[in-house]
């Protein structure tokens, strides 16, 4: 399952925002609640990347660690789901943010926000 918050973290700037920012396969462009929720949706994903990634390299065998793979998939999958997405638009906006720049901007924007409150 795609991480966006690491895909995000660059701070290049993007060019003005596009009006037809379109995911894939929907022709709808990502709402601001949705991007709040992939930006939510992003950190739990990688939470559970980096819980998972210390038992893969202890891992045993090539069946124990697509046990364990799977085991995390599937956890990725509920978090989306417990974000308000569905993983096909979750997928669907990730796809957006790599391909337009003013989603991308959009999720840089949030991610720093939910960094900085975070920090405070």
């Amino acid at each position: 399952m795609a991480q966006a918050p690491a895909a995000s973290q660059s701070t290049a700037t993007a060019p003005k925002a596009s009006a037809k920012a379109m995911t894939p396969n929907t022709g709808l462009p990502p709402t601001p609640t949705e991007l709040r929720y992939f930006v939510d949706a992003a950190f739990a994903v990688q939470k559970i990347g980096r819980q998972v990634r210390p038992e893969l390299k202890q891992a045993n065998s090539d069946q124990e660690r697509i046990k364990l793979q799977r085991q995390a998939e599937s956890r990725m999958k509920a978090a989306v789901r417990a974000h308000h997405l569905s993983v096909a638009r979750y997928q669907q906006i990730y796809e957006a943010m790599q391909t337009e720049p003013s989603v991308k901007k959009q999720v840089e924007e949030l991610v720093q926000v939910r960094r900085q409150a975070k920090k405070n």
